[in-house]
């Protein structure tokens, strides 16, 4: 019964925050995790794979060349408006988050540009073990011009250029033309996490 009382702690604390809904992330191979899920009335939403860079495939040759540069932030209008569109949420809210986590010493945004016209950015994370590229995305425009392998390119090199820990990201399951993408730099599957909806009022 811990993970339950731990549970209902939760929700006393989110419902004082005005919070209507967690997020369950559970790994598919946790049957444990499964059955809670499913016990405390959680809803399937869909499924992310964690790949890790296991053997890196260079790109190109390309013909169009972007520069990656660091955000700061007067770039956080610009990036939530992308994030936003390329992932399908709301912009105030992914402003919100951003404006939070520019801040973070271990949390790097970055914008992908062709001259200076923006296309695409991430955020690149570092803790002890791992780095983890997060909100990777190209705004449909500049699609299928190898801008999204150049970003990668450009990202591992500069990370193993001052460190050789692991690389890593999380992409749907269902988000064939970006499983391509990373499998073909040399990503590899290593789990896969469902996200279950659960609402709290």
């Amino acid at each position: 019964g811990i993970g339950k009382a731990l549970l209902e702690a939760a929700k006393d604390e989110a419902q004082r925050r005005g919070i209507e809904r967690f997020i369950l992330i559970c790994e598919r191979f946790s049957p444990s995790g499964l059955g809670f899920s499913e016990a405390v009335g959680a809803k399937y939403d869909f499924s992310e794979h964690k790949m890790v860079l296991i053997d890196f495939k260079q790109g190109g040759p390309y013909q169009e060349r972007i520069q990656l540069h660091k955000a700061r932030a007067e770039d956080i209008e610009v990036i939530s408006q992308i994030t936003a569109f390329i992932f399908g949420l709301t912009v105030e809210g992914t402003r919100r988050h951003i404006t939070e986590s520019i801040t973070d010493p271990h949390s790097q945004y970055y914008l992908s540009k062709l001259g200076d016209v923006t296309v695409g950015c991430f955020n690149l994370f570092a803790d002890d073990r791992e780095y983890s590229i997060y909100s990777f995305g190209v705004l449909p425009q500049y699609r299928r011009r190898g801008f999204g392998r150049q970003m990668l390119d450009l990202v591992i090199a500069d990370v193993r250029s001052r460190s050789q820990k692991r690389i890593a990201l999380e992409v749907e399951t269902e988000n064939n033309h970006a499983l391509g993408l990373y499998r073909s730099s040399g990503f590899r599957e290593i789990t896969t996490y469902g996200y279950y909806n659960l609402d709290i009022l």
